[in-house]
This record gives C-alpha cells, structure tokens and sequence, in this order.
C-alpha cells in the first residue's frame, strides 16, 4: 500500500474492502487528490471514471469545503442507481487536517440524509 493521503488519511480502496467495492467494474472517483491516484491504480478489472454523467452503482467524492459537499450530496443523490454505494470523503477537522475547511459534523450529517 502507498503512503496514505495528506488529506484523507486511512482511506484504501482495494477490491472487497471497507468501501464496499466488491462486483462494480465501473466506479465514478471525482475529485480525487493526486496523492490517491496509487491507491486506484492498484485497482485490477475496475474502469474508474472522473466524470459522472447518468447513473452511477459506486461512486466515491472528494470534498473539502461544504459548497463542494452539497454539490456531490446533490448529484450523487441524483445518480445512484438502486442500492448504489456511495461516499463522500472529507477531513476529519482542523486539528488532524492540514487543509482549510468549513465543513462540520453537523453538515455532513445533513449531506448524508440525501
């Protein structure tokens, strides 16, 4: 395994891990840090997009600010089709992020009643 993200320690993307990824061959990715890149190139027989247009069973977006949290929650609400997996990953706050944010507990929770 790479070096974890700066920004988003502890997320791994592997085939059957904690990210339910498991018989998706096609998963949306958007805005992914440079620093994740290794982690979906280990990815084997999976086809990551960058773009979501349509329907979506797996997707997975970065976000840092909470206008960029409710645009993914909106389209991603949107697209997910049938019991789609879909995350949303954020820092955890200021004291373990290196990065500026405005997001909080409490509008993550409300992105996640999309």
């Amino acid at each position: 395994m790479s070096e974890p993200t700066p920004l988003f320690v502890g997320l791994d993307v592997h085939k059957d891990s904690i990210l339910n990824l498991t018989t998706q061959d096609t998963i949306h990715v958007l805005n992914a840090p440079r620093s994740f890149e290794p982690h979906l190139a280990a990815l084997r027989g999976v086809t990551v997009r960058r773009l979501l247009r349509g329907r979506t069973a797996f997707a997975l977006a970065f976000v840092i600010t909470n206008a960029e949290l409710e645009a993914a929650s909106t389209l991603l609400a949107n697209a997910a089709e049938g019991d789609a997996v879909v995350w949303l990953a954020y820092p955890k706050g200021a004291a373990l992020s290196p990065c500026r944010t405005d997001q909080d507990a409490d509008a993550v929770r409300e992105a996640r009643r999309r």
